[in-house]
């Protein structure tokens, strides 16, 4: 089937798979005790794929006003429980952390941690700002860079906890991440190139 912007593109599907699982695979590779089961997960990425299918389907001002709304709220929470590791349960919890962040809110007992979930909620916001002030016509790519970029944050935060932290990996790792990345870049480089406009 060819690609128009009456119908989805499955190769992007499959890509969106792959970025939500390796995304789930290093959170759970630093900090097993963070990540929910791998049924939730699965719900959440085809929830993602609906998302992107209505993305394509019927994207406009509503679809991206409530993208909008919904990815930023979104985005704060998963970073805030990822953060606090998934103990805030109740509004109780949540009243009794505010009071303890009120009192000594400097410095943050995780510096790296800190800093990733600041950068992480200033992505986020970045990429809310702009689906809402482009609205850009091909939602799917939209989306996929959004979780791309998110792998790619998450990646770069493994490798400099793990150097934080004196874990020295083997050869075989590093000449893999090394291999992968050089594949990845030339996987980039051909998925980018405009060799036709599906949108027209």
């Amino acid at each position: 089937v060819c690609p128009s912007n009456t119908n989805y593109q499955f190769d992007t599907t499959f890509m969106l798979v792959l970025a939500g699982l390796g995304i789930y695979k290093l959170i759970e590779r630093r900090c097993p005790d963070l990540v929910p089961g791998i049924h939730n997960v699965l719900v959440l990425l085809a929830f993602i794929i609906l998302l992107v299918v209505v993305g394509v389907l019927y994207s406009g001002p509503v679809f991206y006003g409530l993208f909008f709304v919904a990815y930023t709220i979104s985005s704060l929470v998963i970073v805030f429980e990822v953060y606090y590791r998934w103990q805030i349960r109740s509004w109780k919890q949540l009243v009794r952390w505010a009071r303890m962040v009120r009192e000594k809110p400097w410095p943050p007992k995780q510096k790296p941690k800190f800093a990733m979930a600041v950068f992480s909620i200033l992505l986020n916001l970045a990429f809310a700002l702009y689906s809402i002030s482009a609205q850009p016509a091909d939602f799917n790519s939209f989306f996929l860079a959004v979780l791309v970029t998110n792998l790619t944050v998450s990646l770069f935060y493994y490798i400099i906890t793990k150097c934080l932290y004196r874990e020295v990996p083997s050869w075989r790792p590093a000449l893999y991440f090394v291999l992968a990345f050089v594949i990845w870049m030339i996987g980039i480089f051909f998925y980018t190139r405009a060799v036709t406009n599906w949108l027209e």
